[in-house]
């Protein structure tokens, strides 16, 4: 079992949003930083380490840290959609003490735990088919030289799965 504490720096980003691709942009830019900020959190380094552990990986097999981390999330952390009207981004150690939030706090646990554990990532904002603007973001990992998409906010595909899109914007950290 995991036992999870709050962090005294916990925070929540909320900001005004631009319209389209600039304003997704801006999104995953600021997702990008809060990544960068907390991989070498000591909770969050502390609980990837523990998922893997608890899922048995013991050697480089990278695929299955992948898979992990992506089922434990979907597992312990729950869906949950902003506050109407408002765009929030939770800091790892924040979802992790709520237990739920949006795609864009998945996407950013999710990375946070691959980059605390060597895995590069990347976030892709999505325009989905009926929708007029950018409207959902997903994690993108490589393993070897392939990048592999992982929408932990659906529960019905595992990771490599991408949401049909009709447009994509993708920032690399």
């Amino acid at each position: 079992m995991i036992t999870l504490q709050a962090v005294p720096s916990a925070r929540l980003t909320r900001t005004q949003v631009l319209p389209g691709a600039a304003g997704a942009r801006q999104s995953l830019k600021l997702m990008r930083s809060i990544v960068l900020q907390y991989r070498t959190a000591p909770l969050i380094m502390s609980t990837a380490r523990q998922i893997i552990n608890l899922a048995g990986i013991r050697t480089r097999d990278y695929p299955a840290q992948v898979a992990a981390i992506f089922d434990w999330i979907q597992t312990h952390i729950a869906f949950a959609r902003d506050p109407r009207g408002i765009d929030l981004y939770m800091t790892p150690d924040v979802l992790l003490h709520v237990g739920a939030g949006d795609c864009d706090d998945l996407a950013i646990l999710f990375a946070t735990f691959l980059e605390t554990l060597g895995h590069p990532t990347a976030f892709m904002a999505i325009q989905e088919p009926g929708s007029e603007t950018f409207n959902h973001v997903i994690a993108l990992t490589r393993i070897g030289t392939k990048w592999i998409c992982a929408d932990v906010t659906d529960g019905s595909h595992g990771v490599g799965y991408c949401p049909p899109a009709i447009n994509t914007l993708v920032v690399y950290l």
